[in-house]
């Protein structure tokens, strides 16, 4: 995600005991066939070589994600790019 653009966030609340987050950008976005490349750790697609960073945002959402029995999907936002973070409904109370 760019940090220079603008993200929105909405909780969705209408999973039962799921809860999706969307976070969406309008920037040049991931291609489909690199979505599995960006979540790799230290992975920087061409785009985001020209900013700041490491290359384990991403990585790192999706690991915690995993780890707490969510999930963290990329999506195409056009433009852009979509995530979705989805949590077990216990751990946000």
């Amino acid at each position: 995600m760019s940090p220079w653009r603008a993200a929105t966030s909405c909780w969705r609340r209408d999973r039962g005991r799921r809860r999706p987050a969307d976070v969406s950008d309008r920037a040049a976005g991931i291609p489909e066939e690199r979505r599995n490349d960006a979540l790799r750790k230290f992975e920087r697609l061409d785009d985001a070589r020209t900013v700041p960073g490491s290359g384990l945002g991403l990585t790192l959402v999706s690991a915690v994600a995993s780890l707490h029995g969510g999930s963290f999907e990329l999506h195409d936002n056009r433009p852009g790019v979509r995530v979705v973070l989805t949590l077990p409904a216990q751990l946000l109370g």
